[in-house]
Order: C-alpha cells, then structure tokens, then sequence
C-alpha cells in the first residue's frame, strides 16, 4: 500500500458495500458498528477493527439474495478475518448453512465475528468460542 509508505498515516480502510479491510499502525483502531438487522439503526455490536476485515451478510438491504443451503433461521452473519475475502466466504456462507451447520464451521475454522438468528438470538463467536447473549 503506498500511502502506508508515509509514517504519518495511521490507518487505511477500504469499504466495499459495508464489507472493510483495514490496515493500521500503532494504537490507532478502527471503529465499526454492527447494524441491527430486525432495527437498523440500533447496533448489536462495536468492533475495534487493527489490520484486520470485517464482513456481514444479511436481507437487510438487499432481500433474499443467498441460495440457501440449510434451514432459513440465521438473518445476519457478521466474520472478522485478516482478510476480506475470507471474512465475506465466511459471512455469506454462514448464512446460506444455518445455524447448527454454521456453528461447526466456526469451532472447526476457528471464526470469530457474530450471527444473529430470525428469532432474534444473538451468538457472538471469537476463535472458535460461541457465547449466546440475549436477544437483540
């Protein structure tokens, strides 16, 4: 990246339709809201992202637009990765695999990001870990 050649640049990000790959040097974090899918404008979560992407895919905004492959149940996932393409793999398939699919990628593949059921469940994963919260 060349403007990261300049040292008083302390932090990149690229946003392709919501989706970010960030880079960042020293203390410097990028903060990045997670919409509500059910309310838009209430957040589930906020992330501090370093050189690092996050991705999300959901019907919020674009309808049913993933050929599902499991039951219907999840209406958001949320990866972070170090990079994006794989955050967004991450994202579009967790949601076209369901839940129960999903939750064995994420302890096999070691993910971590959030998922938020139709019902209005929320999972937040890290490494590989899922903890349940309460309903968005």
């Amino acid at each position: 990246m060349p403007l990261a050649a300049f040292p008083e640049v302390t932090g990149l990000c690229i946003n392709g339709g919501g989706d970010l790959q960030a880079w960042t040097r020293g203390d410097f974090r990028w903060k990045t809201g997670i919409e509500n899918p059910a309310q838009p404008r209430l957040l589930l979560a906020i992330y501090d992202l370093a050189s690092q992407a996050l991705a999300s895919s959901g019907y919020t905004y674009r309808g049913q637009h993933v050929t599902l492959t499991g039951p219907a149940d999840l209406s958001q996932v949320t990866v972070l990765a170090p990079d994006l393409t794989f955050a967004d793999i991450w994202a579009t398939a967790g949601l076209a695999m369901g839940e129960t699919a999903f939750k064995e990628q994420i302890a096999q593949r070691r993910l971590s990001g959030l998922y938020a059921r139709k019902d209005g469940q929320l999972a937040l994963f890290t490494e590989g870990d899922l903890q349940y919260v309460q309903k968005a």
